[in-house]
């Protein structure tokens, strides 16, 4: 029998939370009048909330797949009978303050723990009819029920309590409009407000997280100005004023200390930051979320080093403190150091600097990720080999990204340099620094050796600089191609092939020799060509449309070389009249291979069921491959060489039927109000014009000759 959470009963929610009972109403319609007598004993009240920890983040843990919150929803139930049953005017006290005192620290912890709800109780006593105690206690325990109804699928539920729980917290400030300082509960609403932003962030309101994003910069900054004041005297303070631990609302911790304490609400805002970082993503402010992604991966890196640090040389201790969580302390919502997430983030961050052309950032963030794989992959106890693999794999993918953009910035940098022949411009970034670097922990990982052994971050002004490139992003690609294999990853090993073949098109500017170029570009064929052929388009329709125009491509590319060879040997009489007559062939088999191919990748296009005539209107996406093929095809028409007049008077009616097409297509674009198409094909548009106008001249002359 499947088990049910319970729910109200007789009143919908949205008339619960309409109620003017507030939060007490809504706990109530939740779960019922319970005869249970009230709890004031604060350490009975520690101990049944420390259950419920034991039950939510351990034991839940064990519950099977077909009921995967079973746990969850027993620790509810005793969190809502600690709601319903707690006394409404808990007094405050210390139980063995003498115990509890023993140091100077702790004297001034106890002072500022007084103080601090002795000035909130005024305020909850007249506006909540409960002590300042009962009130904060009961907070946590609804945050704890709201997080409660997020995580076993009922968000609705959570998100309301949570909204009230803010709204009441900010309650307790003396004027609404200015954020006040108050460590008891600074942490729990610093965690409410992580909370709604997971949960506005996952129904995709990014709008209303920027809101949240604004409050929680303004509880951090609050929190940095304040923590080190005294607060009981103008007399300095080296202890500070630091938050204090959620389950400490119950009672003071005696284990845990001020730096502790400092290092919990740290955590907490780094899990901040990495929301911050995915919420901006998502509204493509891709700086932002570059630079909270960094923000939260250098906090990572700094508690991960001071962890180490500790360790007294003994770094496989890590593991085992990450795991040890005291159950008197709330678990923290925090980011911790997982080396294989780390690397995967620095990874994915390195990108955004590629694409921004910062490359020496760029290759930092991927020689920290290179450094921690390597410590993972020569590690003696591989836990979970097979994701480890596929991991690594897929975060070196990012070197060949690296390495095609690196060629690609070269290879457009150069060529707008050409009326700058000391090159200065080109050297202005050369050994420019990252902009920042991740303080890895030399004892665990040799971050050293990576950027040795890594790819330049250097442009290529020449041949030999951009092969070296070449070869490191190529071996790495070689590498993850046997991990992501065809039978299995079609999507991610047509990718790579594609990464390998651009790597050979970029290496192809540089080389001076019309014979070698011709080589590599065979090469880049031999890599896609049985791709293409093992492919069904009817399950890989877009990777099946790409191989086609890829390998269109190159076989028009091959056939401008061999026509530029076969010119340049004629030119120079190297040519017999069987070598002259065998490079025309050769030449026109290329041409025919490439059409071939672009039509092939036209025919995807077509109208179905027939598919035999190509659509009255392209998708936007498609607007300028396939346009672009027609443009390749009145090219290549035009490249083949025919003796005969009427051989050539096809061809040329073959191009100019494609280029019709084109001007045909755009101008029909522009009259119904649709500028894409000639906004992405304006160059060859132009052309195409000038091409129908001459060549109708030019059949005129062929026809005479029939």
């Amino acid at each position: 029998m499947k088990y049910e959470p319970s729910r109200p009963s007789k009143h919908s929610f949205s008339e619960v939370l309409n109620d003017q009972g507030g939060i007490s109403s809504l706990i109530f319609h939740l779960i019922g009048k319970n005869t249970t007598p009230d709890m004031n004993d604060l350490n009975l009240i520690k101990e049944k909330y420390n259950e419920y920890i034991n039950l939510y983040y351990i034991e839940s843990r064990k519950d099977p797949e077909e009921e995967p919150y079973k746990t969850k929803y027993q620790a509810r139930t005793l969190i809502e009978n600690l709601i319903n049953n707690s006394d409404k005017q808990i007094s405050f006290k210390i139980e063995n303050d003498s115990e509890f005192i023993c140091s100077d620290e702790q004297k001034h912890l106890l002072e500022k723990y007084e103080y601090f709800y002795s000035k909130i109780e005024p305020i909850c006593q007249s506006k909540f009819s409960k002590s300042s105690k009962s009130f904060l206690i009961e907070k946590l325990f609804e945050f704890n029920l709201a997080k409660n109804f997020i995580e076993t699928e009922e968000v609705e539920f959570g998100e309301r309590l949570l909204s009230k729980l803010v709204k009441e917290l900010d309650d307790l400030k003396n004027d609404k409009n200015i954020e006040e300082y108050n460590p008891l509960f600074y942490n729990l609403k610093l965690s409410s407000f992580n909370e709604l932003v997971f949960v506005w962030s996952s129904r995709s309101n990014y709008k209303k997280c920027l809101n949240l994003v604004q409050t929680i910069e303004e509880i951090y900054e609050c929190y940095k100005i304040n923590s080190s004041k005294n607060y009981l005297n103008s007399e300095e303070c080296k202890f500070g004023t630091i938050p204090f631990d959620p389950s400490e609302l119950i009672l003071l911790n005696k284990n845990l200390n001020l730096k502790k304490r400092r290092d919990n609400f740290e955590a907490l805002y780094t899990h901040s930051l990495f929301f911050f970082a995915q919420i901006y993503g998502k509204l493509d402010e891709k700086e932002k979320s570059a630079n909270y992604c960094q923000l939260t991966l250098q906090r990572q890196i700094d508690e991960h080093n001071e962890i180490i640090d500790n360790l007294n040389g003994n770094p496989d201790e890590y593991e085992e403190i990450l795991k040890s969580k005291s159950l008197n302390e709330q678990p923290q919502e925090r980011v911790l150091f997982n080396p294989l997430d780390w690397a995967t983030h620095a990874a994915a961050l390195s990108q955004y600097y590629v694409c921004e052309g910062d490359f020496a950032t760029a290759r930092h963030c991927l020689c920290c990720a290179e450094a921690i794989l390597d410590k993972l992959n020569s590690s003696e106890e591989k836990r979970n080999e097979e994701r480890l693999k596929e991991q690594t794999a897929s975060i070196r993918r990012c070197w060949g990204k690296y390495g095609i953009e690196l060629l690609k910035i070269s290879k457009t940098r150069l060529i707008l340099s050409t009326d700058q022949p000391d090159q200065r411009a080109l050297l202005a970034d050369y050994d420019r620094p990252s902009k920042f670097h991740f303080n890895l922990p030399t004892q665990l990982y040799n971050l050293e050796k990576c950027e040795k052994n890594a790819i330049t971050s250097n442009i290529a002004l020449d041949f030999e600089q951009a092969k070296q490139i070449f070869l490191k992003a190529q071996k790495i690609l070689n590498e993850i191609k046997e991990v992501f294999i065809l039978d299995g990853y079609v999507s991610d090993h047509c990718e790579i092939i594609r990464d390998l073949s651009d790597l050979y098109s970029y290496l192809i500017f540089y080389e001076s020799d019309l014979e070698r170029k011709c080589k590599m570009q065979k090469r880049r064929l031999d890599l896609l060509q049985p791709v293409c052929d093992d492919i069904s388009s009817q399950f890989y329709l877009t990777i099946k449309r790409q191989l086609l125009f890829d390998i269109g491509t190159i076989y028009s590319e091959l056939v401008d070389l061999k026509t530029d060879i076969f010119r340049e040997k004629r030119e120079k009489n190297e040519l017999s009249k069987e070598k002259s007559a065998q490079s025309i062939i050769k030449i026109n088999q290329l041409a025919k291979s490439s059409i071939d191919h672009f039509n092939q990748f036209l025919d995807t296009m077509k109208v179905q069921p027939e598919r035999k005539v190509l659509p009255e209107q392209f998708d936007d996406h498609n607007i300028r491959p396939a346009l672009l093929a027609k443009f390749y095809l009145g090219r290549l028409y035009s490249k083949i060489i025919a003796v005969e007049p009427s051989k050539r008077l096809e061809n040329i009616k073959e191009t100019l039927d494609n280029y019709t097409y084109i001007c045909d297509y755009c101008d029909k674009e522009m009259r119904a109000g649709r500028h894409l198409a000639m906004d992405q094909m304006i160059n060859e548009y132009n052309a195409c014009k000038e091409m129908i106008v001459f060549l109708p001249a030019q059949m005129e002359k062929l026809r005479t000759l029939i």
